[in-house]
């Protein structure tokens, strides 16, 4: 079954963009979360994607080898923001892990992400999709640089974000569907992390989220 999050609907005040340093002043705008999240893997059956609603990218440092089918490891992941209504303008990719967010792993450091527009949407039923018919990248959209990660410990003693963190992937004219496509930087050798798209829900709040008409 496709993945489907329930767009969520708020007016909200922006925090500062803690990670990049300058604050800014707070902005009303609505957010919405993304309706599909799938990762994609090069080497599957010999890895099994993880479940929706995770994001995994990941990229090996070996050359593929036919004596191991681990190496050329290669993992993104597909992100899609549907039903934007059509009064949408200015709508902004971004990345936000609440304060006590944990559901984090990085495999390598420094993580730098690249988030590419794509040739097509998402399929409609998720378990469908695969490396060969993912969305192809067509241009990048935006780079996360050095993603911060977690240094403090939550109640259960896993990491966990001891302030929020917001990072701005970039803007671009809002569409009724946008989708992209997430991948570990080319510039770099080796690299992964891997994260679940949380709500309010069951916060704290993380993941990918979408947000237009600022004020």
């Amino acid at each position: 079954m496709m993945m489907m999050v329930m767009m969520m609907h708020s007016t909200l005040l922006l925090l500062p963009i803690l990670a990049a340093g300058n604050p800014i002043e707070p902005r009303a705008c609505t957010t919405v979360s993304p309706t599909f999240v799938r990762s994609v893997d090069i080497l599957t059956p010999a890895y099994i994607p993880v479940a929706d609603g995770t994001t995994a990218v990941y990229k090996d440092s070996h050359a593929p080898d036919p004596k191991d089918r681990y190496y050329g490891h290669i993992e993104d992941t597909v992100v899609e923001f549907s039903g934007i209504p059509s009064n949408a303008q200015d709508c902004e990719f971004q990345l936000f892990f609440e304060k006590g967010f944990h559901d984090i792993i990085a495999y390598y450091e420094p993580v730098k992400i690249d988030v590419w527009n794509v040739d097509q949407s998402a399929p409609s039923n998720s378990s469908t999709i695969s490396w060969n018919n993912a969305p192809k990248p067509v241009g990048l959209f935006g780079v996360l640089e050095d993603l911060e990660l977690p240094r403090g410990v939550n109640l259960r003693g896993y990491p966990a974000y001891d302030h929020d963190v917001l990072r701005n992937v970039n803007s671009s004219n809002c569409k009724e569907t946008m989708t992209f496509r997430v991948s570990i930087s080319s510039s770099l050798e080796k690299g992964g992390v891997q994260f679940r798209q949380r709500d309010q829900k069951v916060g704290p709040v993380g993941g990918w989220r979408m947000v237009y008409n600022c004020s």
